[in-house]
């Protein structure tokens, strides 16, 4: 990360090819400090709504006093901002991996630090009865695409702290966010050790569904006619599989 806003920017059009979807919105901050931020987005990825009511609203109304950057930066962190998701980063890497995760980013001009706040906006399939599971009795919600109402719908079945989601990013063109599932106290630390391990050593490009992964989280030296590795779109199913 750079000190310049104007050098931030220009690496961040550069990484994305100057994309149409890259949009960048400099604002000048009212005050004695006379300094500029930006709001780095990606268009389609986030709530417009949300993004002027949380970000942009505040940053414009807001009448800054203190004229140094990192205090500037620390101000509209800890007081002016109005979202609930707020996370501090320094690198470029970060940069794109929260704003093609659907965050704002803000950058203020003399500060090497960013902001990415939680405005996430893009469209989803709500959540639906899954057609391949179909049952007569129980719960008729399925999984859809959006990780956090998949991680949603099993937490509410498992109200307990020994439920933990554990966050891997694999595919190194597609960097897809992926979620390890269990229970802490009941999960074989031998078994979850090596699935990590098998996430993290998977070298594929590209990774859209969850068969992409299959092959690699069988146990190639088993012997069984049967595979070890289940597939399902029913969060009920799943928390039934996670307390055996």
């Amino acid at each position: 990360m750079y000190n310049s806003l104007k050098e931030n920017i220009a690496t961040l059009k550069q990484m994305f090819k100057n994309s149409a979807d890259f949009t960048v919105r400099e604002m000048n901050l009212k005050g004695k400090c006379g300094i500029k931020s930006a709001i780095i987005t990606i268009e389609g990825m986030c709530g417009k709504d949300t993004l002027a009511l949380s970000v942009i609203n505040p940053l414009l109304d807001y009448y800054f006093e203190c004229k140094n950057s990192d205090e500037i930066f620390d101000t509209i962190k800890n007081t002016v901002l109005t979202s609930s998701e707020i996370v501090e980063f320094t690198t470029i890497d970060e940069a794109i991996s929260f704003s093609t995760s659907g965050f704002a980013l803000l950058v203020v001009d003399g500060c090497s630090r960013m902001l990415a706040i939680g405005a996430q906006g893009f469209s989803f399939r709500s959540v639906s009865e899954p057609e391949s599971e179909v049952v007569q009795r129980g719960c008729r919600e399925g999984f859809t695409e959006p990780l956090r109402i998949n991680m949603t719908l099993i937490r509410r079945r498992i109200k307990s702290p020994d439920l933990v989601f554990e966050t891997i990013t694999s595919g190194y063109s597609s960097n897809t966010q992926m979620m390890i599932c269990y229970l802490q106290n009941s999960v074989s630390k031998q078994i979850l050790k090596t699935i990590r391990k098998r996430l993290e050593n998977c070298n594929l490009k590209m990774i859209l569904a969850s068969g992409y992964l299959s092959e690699y989280l069988e146990d190639n030296s088993s012997k069984s006619l049967f595979s070890g590795v289940g597939i399902s779109e029913r969060p009920d199913t799943v928390c039934g599989k996670l307390s055996e």
